[in-house]
């Protein structure tokens, strides 16, 4: 059994070859240093094209839920997330795990919310 944080981002214009050559640098930095990378899934992102024309990037990444690492993990990706968020300031982004809307607080990046804020 697993969860997943699905992400999207939008805005009136696609992604330039060079916004897509960082985009990708910065999911290659952090697949690559992720330190459970030959036990769980590395960060996804889907290809072009997209479901929805203002979409310039949309995934999803499944976080085991193994609760030793549970935690972990979820931060781990959230700070990619978050590198990628600040990278594409000028997207309206959509970032959830499963059902649970996640909060961005600038400048920490990307939060699971607290009990009180579900």
């Amino acid at each position: 059994m697993s969860m997943s944080i699905y992400y999207t981002a939008k805005r009136n214009c696609p992604l330039n070859d060079n916004e897509k050559r960082a985009v990708q640098e910065i999911v290659d930095k952090y697949c690559l240093e992720f330190p459970l990378k030959d036990k769980h899934e590395n960060f996804c992102l889907y290809g072009e094209p997209f479901d929805e024309q203002d979409t310039v990037l949309d995934g999803a990444t499944t976080i085991p839920m193994n609760m030793d690492i549970f935690y972990d993990v979820i931060q781990y990706w959230l700070k990619c997330l978050s590198e990628l968020t600040v990278f594409l300031s000028d997207c309206e982004w959509n970032v959830h795990l499963d059902d649970v809307n996640l909060i961005w607080e600038s400048p920490n990046g990307w939060r699971v919310p607290t009990d009180e804020e579900i």
